[in-house]
């Protein structure tokens, strides 16, 4: 049998329909690669890595995602900012590890903890990373809960010691 005129006029026209869904689909890949790209920098996927306290400072009151390290008596802390909608800004903050010789129930209630703030951004302006350290009230998360549980404990060993003196002060 001959092919006629409309059969290669068939072929080649479901050749031409084919390649064009190819493209189609090589595009909407390549958007969506791109796209999914953007959103994973957007929110903070690719951080930026600070190396001092006014850096961190600057993303902090930007609210810009950021990653630091910082060293304060020989603890060594992790920050993690995160980019934030809305009204709050979102720091992750971790003790990854206190400093050697510290007391064992320190060690075991704070070391390797994190805890997420979310601060708002109107008091970041004027606040820095010193002054960040002591907003617990925006935070939540096992670093605090070992935080307080070590307030607790330090509380009560105080009043256990003192118990005679506080007696004899209630007694007078």
């Amino acid at each position: 049998m001959k092919k006629g005129v409309n059969d290669e006029f068939d072929d080649s026209n479901q050749r031409f329909i084919i390649k064009n869904y190819n493209k189609k689909i090589l595009i909407y890949f390549i958007l969506f690669i791109v796209v999914l790209l953007g959103i994973l920098y957007y929110f903070g996927l690719f951080s930026k890595e600070c190396e001092d306290n006014v850096c961190f400072n600057q993303a902090l009151q930007q609210c810009k995602p950021i990653d630091y390290v910082k060293h304060t008596n020989n603890n060594v802390y992790f920050y993690r900012i995160y980019r934030s909608f809305g009204e709050d800004c979102s720091v992750k903050v971790t003790l990854v590890s206190v400093s050697p010789g510290s007391n064992r129930d320190i060690k075991d209630l704070l070391e390797g903890k994190s805890m997420k703030c979310s601060i708002p951004k109107s008091l970041l302006q004027d606040r820095n990373l010193d002054e960040l350290e002591n907003s617990l009230e925006y935070c939540h998360g096992e670093l605090k809960e070992g935080i307080y549980e070590l307030i607790i404990k330090r509380l009560y060993g105080y009043v256990i010691g003192n118990l005679n003196e506080i007696i004899e002060s209630v007694n007078k």
